[in-house]
């Protein structure tokens, strides 16, 4: 495997391990992105318009690894990234710095926050995408109105992410013993279950479900909340699950579920992934 170090794995300045990267590993993950990347564009002829060769592009979240900003460049777009470590959580990974040296790749990557004013000037973008990451900002009215500052007239957002209220919505930190018990329990029935059947890991758990989760915005309330920073949403799609966790939904589920998240639909509880774009009225 070209480029593998005599160690299997490299350890980023957090401590996290991964496996080290190479072409072998690092291009069938670019593959998939790209082929993601043409299939939305297939749906929506705005968006195939928007990865012209050249065009600006703004990917949020390259926490993981820079996978999908890579699949961006492969386009032929000129990329950017921004991250600032999951609201803070942790210090931004040096993974996707070693990826991209490996690919010899023109990524400028960023450390910042895109809830407040960024580096960049009024109309800079003519894209700006994530994938699986909007969950994780906390204060997504301020982060639509600086993407809508950043981005030119007749840009686009292009967003899929996964909403809190699924059966996976906490993400493997955030998820408890059954499909939606996160819901069931408020804040301090919540830190109260980690403490006792997970004392190994509950504050660290319960940090990420205090400031790694948004879990505030329903579908209805994430439209509302494009709409009032500026954007028109000109397509939409959303992912059911696809599991037998959907047949245990039961009375008391969804007693506790909607008691501690009143505005949340039955649509909420059983979809996996939103993917939407939208884009910036002339």
């Amino acid at each position: 495997m070209d480029g593998l170090d005599k160690n299997p794995f490299y350890k980023d300045d957090n401590g996290d391990l991964f496996i080290q990267p190479s072409h072998d590993f690092l291009d069938p993950k670019i593959h998939h992105y790209v082929n993601l990347y043409k299939r939305f564009a297939n749906k929506n002829s705005e968006l195939q318009i928007a990865f012209k060769n050249g065009n600006k592009v703004l990917e949020i979240g390259f926490e993981s690894g820079g996978y999908s900003i890579f699949a961006l460049e492969k386009l032929g777009l000129k990329v950017y990234g921004i991250d600032n470590g999951y609201s803070g959580i942790k210090d931004v990974s040096s993974l996707p710095l070693k990826n991209a040296k490996i690919l010899e790749s023109n990524a400028k990557f960023i450390n910042g926050d895109i809830t407040k004013k960024t580096e960049f000037d009024n109309n800079f973008f003519d894209l700006i995408s994530s994938e699986a990451v909007l969950e994780h900002i906390l204060d997504l009215p301020n982060a639509f109105l600086e993407m809508h500052r950043i981005l030119k007239p007749g840009g686009l957002l292009f967003h899929s992410y996964d909403p809190y209220f699924h059966p996976g919505g906490g993400h493997a930190l955030g998820i408890l013993d059954r499909p939606w018990m996160h819901l069931e329990l408020n804040e301090s029935e919540y830190e109260r279950f980690l403490i006792e059947k997970r004392p190994f890991e509950a504050k660290r758990a319960f940090h990420w479900y205090k400031h790694g989760l948004n879990k505030s915005y329903t579908q209805g309330e994430m439209i509302n909340c494009l709409l009032n920073a500026g954007f028109k949403i000109i397509f939409w799609e959303s992912n059911r699950i696809n599991f037998p966790a959907f047949e245990t939904i039961d009375r008391d589920t969804l007693r506790n579920s909607y008691k501690n998240y009143p505005n949340i639909s039955i649509d909420d509880l059983i979809t996996s992934k939103h993917s939407f774009i939208a884009i910036k009225s002339e």
